[in-house]
């Protein structure tokens, strides 16, 4: 019986010593995870960012400021005189930047 009593605790010791490494394993597998989803989150963000600028400046070279003739449009042909104020803060609320320029601000 007492050698029975020996290798038991024996058993338990390195049934202590094979989990802490899969533990450990785990840790770290959730770690990478949690900061893979993270980083794939700010750059879905920032891409969001950037389609919204690009939808803005698409439509301010297209139909917002471009000089109208006789019912015709130019494309790519600014007045400057129709970025204002009312403008730029019309496109800020629609889009939801919040840090478009203002004229005379920046």
């Amino acid at each position: 019986m007492r050698i029975q009593n020996r290798y038991k605790g024996f058993a338990s010791f390195d049934a202590i010593l094979s989990i802490i490494p899969i533990v450990l394993m785990l840790v770290f597998l959730l770690d990478v995870s949690v900061f893979t989803v993270k980083n794939a989150g700010e750059r879905m963000h920032r891409q969001q960012v950037f389609d919204k600028l690009v939808s803005v400046a698409d439509y301010t070279v297209k139909i917002g400021t471009v000089k109208r003739e006789n019912g015709i449009r130019y494309p790519n042909w600014l007045e400057t005189k129709k970025i204002t104020n009312n403008y730029v803060e019309d496109l800020r609320v629609r889009t939801g930047l919040p840090d478009l320029y203002r004229p005379g601000h920046g």
